[in-house]
């Protein structure tokens, strides 16, 4: 998908926008935070599956921007979030 990311603090919360070049509404998209981190809340994607430091989103039909969804999670910053791979697609 040749998705990227970029997160900001915000007070004891962070938010990241995540941008996915190749929007497919349904794909999903594995993050993994390489610390434990909580996700909140989740704009133009839904959460599919989570763990203590990763978390699965799930494309939504429309698009921040035309190609990203936004998130913010609990906790301090991640240093380097890693997108391993494109998750399995669940139909």
């Amino acid at each position: 998908m040749g998705a990227t990311i970029s997160v900001r603090p915000k007070g004891d919360q962070w938010i990241a926008e995540v941008a996915v070049p190749h929007w497919t509404e349904g794909h999903t998209l594995l993050l993994d935070f390489g610390q434990a981190a909580e996700v909140t809340a989740v704009w133009s994607a839904e959460l599919a599956d989570a763990t203590p430091s990763t978390a699965t989103f799930r494309l939504g039909n429309t698009a921040i921007s035309g190609d990203r969804f936004r998130f913010k999670a609990l906790g301090r910053p991640p240093p380097d979030v890693r997108i391993p791979c494109e998750a399995p697609r669940n139909t």
